[in-house]
């Protein structure tokens, strides 16, 4: 399977994900569950990226206009974090595209705002590149 090893890091940023939600519960700012979130990535020795600024462009046009994701875990899988009342449609486009800019396999969308974490929990795949990766069997691309 192509995203074995991207399959064991968001096992362990959904772990992080549901200890910081037990601990803190829903209803809170999203920038809190940011704060504990690294925490516990921190204390795990998880190695990340955070704020990754991805410039917009229209037509090889920059827009002077960003899209701004949360994390990026070892150089593997984006997170992108929410305290909202759902996880919207255009979020996970959103997180489709992000993907295939950064040439990433897999992303999560967590949103903390549910009783039960699990539910507030969406993976997201790079469909292009997966397919890509079907095709020729590399699974370094």
């Amino acid at each position: 399977m192509p995203l074995t090893r991207e399959n064991e890091i968001a096992h362990k940023a959904i772990g992080f994900a549901i200890e910081v939600h037990r601990s803190m519960g829903p209803g809170l700012d999203k920038e809190v569950y940011r704060k504990c979130l690294e925490q516990e990535m921190n204390m795990a020795g998880m190695p990340y990226q955070r704020d990754i600024a991805i410039p917009l462009t229209y037509k090889n046009t920059p827009l002077n206009l960003s899209f701004n994701i949360d994390f990026i875990l070892d150089n593997g899988i984006m997170l992108i974090l929410d305290s909202g009342e759902a996880i919207a449609e255009h979020r996970i486009h959103s997180m489709v595209k992000l993907l295939q800019d950064k040439s990433l396999k897999l992303g999560l969308i967590i949103n903390f705002n549910y009783t039960l974490m699990k539910n507030g929990i969406r993976r997201v795949t790079n469909h292009k590149m997966l397919e890509t990766l079907n095709q020729t069997g590399d699974l370094n691309s």
